[in-house]
C-alpha cells in the first residue's frame, strides 16, 4: 500500500482494516511510509482523529495520531494525557505488536506531562500499566528504564517495586527491540531504588548483572556500578567481594584503573581498623563526593561500628560500655553515649544478643547466645518458599536451555563447529550489543 497524502486517508484506511491480517499486511506499512506530519493535522471537516478512532478497535492507527501528536512543542499535554490513559486501559496487543517501537513512544508524552506537573506518579504508574500489559512477566524492554529512572527522581521507590521484584528472565532484541544499554540502565537504576530503601543483597544482585554484563568495551555504567557495588558488598559482608569469573576481561582491567579510590578505602575497610578507614576516606572523600557515593560512604562507617561491636561478642562475654566505645573507634565527650545507642539498635534488630547493666560506675553489657535454634514454623515456611523458588528458577533455565538448542541460531553453529570451522562467541556479543 503506498503512503497516505491526506489526513481523511489515514482515517479512512484505519477504520477499514479492522482484522489483525489486514492491519499487518496493509493497515501498518501505510502508517510507517506516511510523512508524519499529516498524524498531527486535523480531518477536513477539523475535526481531531483521537475524538473518532476507537482506542480497543483501531488501537494501531489511534497509536500513530497520539505519538505523532505528543512529539509537537505546543501540545496540549492535559488532553494527550487523558488519551494516553485511555488507550493504556483499553488498546488490543495483538495490534500493538506491530508498532512497538512506536508503542515506546509514549513514555516521552507522560514525562513531559508529570515534569509539567510536579508529580512523577502521574509518570509512573502508566508507564508500569504500559509494561504490564504489553509483553509477558519477565521480559525486558525499553520502558524498564524509563519507568525506573522517574521512580527514582520522584523518590518514589516503592513505586517500582511491583516490577524490581519480578526478575528478568526473557531478553529478545527481535521483538521489543531493547539494546544492552535497556538492559544496562535498568539494572543500575534498580539497584539504586533497592540501596534507598536499605535491601543492600538485591542491590547487589542487581549491580552485578550489570558488571558482568558480556562486553567488548568497558561502560561508563559499568564502572559507576562496580563503585556502588563494591560499597554495597562493603556493608553487607565488610570486605570486597569477588566478581564472577565470566565478568569481560576488559572491564576487570578498567575498573582498577578508574576505581582506584574505592579499592583503596575497601582494603582499609577490610581491616577493621576504623583510623586507617577514617585516613582513607580524608584522602579520597572529594572523590566519593563527586560520585555521589558519599551517602553510601558513611552507611558503611556505621556498618563498621555495628561490625566491630559484633566481633567484641566473640571475643569477650562482658564489656563496659567505655571500653566498647574505645575498642570500636568512638571518638569525641558523647562516645560512650553513642555506643550504647549502637549496641541498644543491635539488640533490637537481632544482629547481637546481650543485656545492659547500668550502675552508678558506669554501664555493662552483657553477650549472650543466640537462643533460636531455628526449628520453628517460621524458619520452615521461609525454606519451603527458597525451595520453591529455586525450583522455578530450575524449569526456566531448562526452558531456555531447551528453547535454544531447537534454534536455527544454535543449530547452526553446531553444524559448523562439525565442520571444523571456528564458533565465535564474541560475534554472539556483538549480535546482543548491536540490535536495533
Amino acid at each position: 500500500m503506498t503512503a497516505a497524502t491526506t489526513t481523511d486517508e489515514i482515517y479512512n484506511a484505519i477504520i477499514s482494516h479492522t482484522s489483525i491480517d489486514s492491519i499487518k499486511e496493509s493497515l501498518f506499512p501505510l502508517l510507517t511510509s506516511t510523512p508524519a506530519n499529516l498524524f498531527t493535522l486535523p480531518l477536513s471537516d477539523n475535526q481531531d482523529p483521537l475524538a473518532l478512532l476507537n482506542p480497543a478497535e483501531h488501537s494501531l492507527g489511534y497509536l500513530y495520531f497520539l505519538t505523532a501528536k505528543g512529539s509537537q512543542e505546543n501540545a496540549d499535554l492535559t488532553l494527550l494525557y487523558q488519551h494516553v490513559l485511555n488507550f493504556l486501559e483499553h488498546f488490543d496487543k495483538k495490534q500493538i505488536a506491530c508498532g512497538l517501537k512506536r508503542f515506546y513512544q509514549l513514555a516521552p508524552i507522560l514525562i513531559k506531562f508529570s515534569s509539567a506537573s510536579g508529580k512523577p506518579i502521574l509518570a509512573t504508574r502508566p508507564l508500569r500499566l504500559a509494561i504490564q500489559k504489553i509483553v509477558p512477566e519477565g521480559t525486558l524492554t525499553p520502558l524498564h528504564p524509563i519507568l525506573i529512572k522517574e521512580c527514582l527522581l520522584g523518590k518514589l521507590y516503592t513505586d517500582a517495586l511491583s516490577v524490581l521484584d519480578t526478575n528478568i528472565t526473557e531478553l529478545d532484541p527481535k521483538t521489543t527491540h531493547i539494546k544492552v544499554q535497556d538492559h544496562l540502565l535498568y539494572h543500575y537504576y534498580g539497584a539504586m531504588v533497592y540501596i534507598g530503601l536499605k535491601k543492600f543483597s538485591r542491590a547487589a544482585e542487581f549491580l552485578e548483572l550489570v558488571i558482568a554484563t558480556p562486553s567488548l568495551a568497558t561502560s561508563a555504567i559499568q564502572v559507576e556500578a562496580y563503585k556502588k557495588q563494591l560499597l554495597v558488598s562493603l556493608l553487607l559482608e565488610g570486605q570486597l567481594i569477588s566478581l564472577p569469573k565470566y565478568t569481560a576481561q576488559c572491564v576487570i582491567q578498567n575498573i582498577k584503573v578508574l576505581c582506584a579510590p574505592y579499592l583503596d578505602f575497601a582494603s582499609a575497610y577490610s581491616s577493621l581498623n576504623m583510623a586507617r578507614v577514617r585516613a582513607e576516606l580524608g584522602v579520597h572523600e572529594s572523590t566519593f563526593i563527586k560520585d555521589k557515593n558519599h551517602g553510601l560512604i558513611l552507611q558503611c562507617l556505621d556498618a563498621l561500628y555495628r561490625r566491630n561491636i559484633l566481633q567484641l561478642t566473640r571475643t569477650y562475654l562482658t564489656l563496659s560500655m567505655e571500653d566498647i566505645a574505645r575498642t570500636v573507634g568512638l571518638e569525641g565527650p558523647t562516645a560512650t553515649q553513642e555506643a550504647e545507642k549502637y549496641v541498644l539498635q543491635m539488640i533490637e534488630s537481632g544482629d547481637i544478643f546481650a543485656s545492659i547493666h547500668y550502675r552508678p560506675e558506669g554501664s555493662m553489657v552483657s553477650f549472650e547466645e543466640n537462643p533460636d535454634c531455628h526449628n520453628t514454623s517460621e524458619t520452615l515456611a521461609i525454606l519451603h518458599q527458597k525451595l520453591q523458588l529455586a525450583s522455578e528458577i530450575g524449569k526456566r533455565v531448562g526452558k531456555m536451555e531447551q528453547d535454544i538448542a531447537c534454534s536455527k541460531e544454535y543449530l547452526a553453529k553446531i553444524l559448523l563447529s562439525r565442520n571444523n570451522e571456528p564458533v565465535s562467541m564474541q560475534n554472539e556479543e556483538m549480535d546482543f550489543i548491536d540490535a536495533p
